[in-house]
């Protein structure tokens, strides 16, 4: 699976991209399954995400190791802008100023949804 992490909001959330970017792209745990990516998206005329990272996301392991080193990185900033975390196109969460407890909560729950053992993950 693919995962694809963006920051929305405006050009200056560039920088938080680019720093979450460096901190994925530097773990072990993470890059072990292939590559990760910065690309720059075509504007859709909206408010939104102008770059995303890309991963490679094999099993829930590589997503839970993902999201520790995510949670890591939100952790280490003053302020974070909203991000979008989708698995496969499929799954998504939004954390937006939640708190570390909250956002552990949805990356827990995103795993649960994209873990292809799981009989309902992708049902409605």
């Amino acid at each position: 699976m693919q995962a694809a992490i963006e920051m929305l909001g405006d050009a200056d959330d560039q920088a938080a991209l680019n720093s979450l970017y460096r901190w994925l792209s530097q773990d072990p745990r993470v890059r072990k399954d292939g590559p990760v990516t910065l690309t720059q998206k075509a504007s859709d005329g909206y408010m939104g995400s102008l770059a995303l990272i890309s991963a490679i996301i094999p099993d829930t392991l590589a997503l839970l190791n993902l999201a520790i080193t995510f949670l890591a990185w939100r952790d280490s900033r003053k302020a974070c802008p909203p991000v979008r975390i989708t698995i496969g196109g499929r799954s998504a969460i939004l954390i937006d100023g939640d708190s570390p407890e909250t956002a552990k909560q949805k990356l827990q729950v995103l795993a649960e949804d994209s873990d292809p053992d799981n009989d309902t993950a992708f049902q409605g």
